[in-house]
Parts: structure tokens; sequence; C-alpha cells
């Protein structure tokens, strides 16, 4: 626990740096509702000598994305607080704290293409995510798309990700209030931000790696 700590308050003091190069964050609590909203988004530009097509960074995009449970528990992204366990007969994995496997932080359903260069991955019952009231079963996801113009080495590529119709457990029951509100957006929110930002980087990496 007390690593644990540490981790956060580690990740929580680096959220100061967010907004690095072409990386952008915004994020919002509807205290009606309370439905938490994340967007981010990088984008850079296609160097002369690199002769990477929008169909093959659609592949890699897609053989990346289904990997971001797995990037959360990496060693140099989470200092192995967290481990992965998979259930084959529900097609879900779930994030808990290493050592504790019964503790679901976040369970993830499948990675599924939602059209051309969009993905969702879906969220299930789990600690940080509250069921929507008007929709049972229903807790959420996240939401990655990447976009382009041009071809080859006039290509401009856009990466973005969202969470979409998520209750923070941290919110706590509807109306939320400004503390719940402040709280969650300054702790959990800048969190996940910083996380997204580094999967950000690497996807732009992998895309550009010549394999």
């Amino acid at each position: 626990m007390q690593l644990t700590l540490i981790f956060i308050v580690v990740l929580l003091c680096s959220t100061k740096a967010l907004v690095v190069g072409s990386f952008a964050w915004k994020a919002d609590l509807d205290q009606r509702t309370g439905v938490a909203c994340s967007h981010e988004s990088s984008s850079w530009n296609i160097q002369d000598d690199v002769g990477i097509t929008t169909q093959l960074a659609l592949k890699k995009s897609n053989d990346f994305v289904v990997s971001w449970v797995e990037f959360l528990c990496r060693g140099n992204v989470t200092f192995g607080i967290f481990q992965a366990r998979t259930s084959l007969s529900q097609g879900t994995t779930s994030l808990h704290f290493r050592g504790v496997p019964k503790f679901s932080i976040l369970t993830f359903g499948t990675t599924k293409q939602r059209s051309v260069g969009e993905w969702d991955v879906r969220l299930c019952e789990s600690w940080l995510a509250r069921e929507d009231p008007g929709s049972p079963g229903n807790y959420g996801g996240l939401r990655f798309r990447i976009k382009w113009q041009g071809e080859k080495k006039d290509s401009k590529f856009h990466l973005e990700s969202q969470i979409v119709g998520y209750r923070p457990w941290l919110a706590g029951e509807t109306p939320v209030s400004s503390f719940r509100k402040f709280l969650y957006l300054n702790t959990q929110s800048r969190l996940h931000a910083h996380l997204v930002r580094r999967f950000h980087r690497e996807w732009r990496e992998n895309i550009l790696t010549d394999r």
C-alpha cells in the first residue's frame, strides 16, 4: 500500500507536464449525472524518409490499441504495481494490484473496432466504475481513434483517446458534490491523463518503427 501511495504521488507531481509537444488533454465531470469525460489528442507530421502508409499505420494501431491493459501493467509505466488477470470465458481482463487478484480496480472487455481507425474498449463491473442506473451492465469505456491527412511523406497523423459514459466510483452518488468533482479531476483523472500521454507517445513510436 505504501508503494501504491508513492506511485500516485509521483504521477500526480509529473502531471504539470501534461501538455508536451502536441499532446493536449481536457476533462470534466457532470455533477448532475456523475458522468466523467476526458479527451486526449496528439498529432505529428511524418518525416520525408519514413515510408509509412495509412494502411500500415492502421494495422499497427490496431495491434497496439489491443495491448492497452498490458501497457498499464508494464514495469516502466506503473512500476510493477499492477497485474492483469484474463477470463477467457467472460472475455474480460481485470487490472488489479500485484498480489491481490480478486480485487479488480478496472475490468476491461475485448477491444472492438468501431469503424476504420476507431476502437472501443468497454468497461465491466469493477471497483472504480459505477453502473449506469438507466442501463444495467453499462459501465462506460474507452475510445481510441487515429486520423490522417495525405499519404506517405506528406502525411499528418492525429491520435485521439477519450472516456465514454464512465461514472467514477470516486464521484459517489448523484448529484456529485463540488468537493468530489474536484477530488476526481485532480487525482484519478490526472493519473489517467498521465498514463494516456505515455500511451500516445508509444503508439506513435510503434507506428514509426520499421518492422
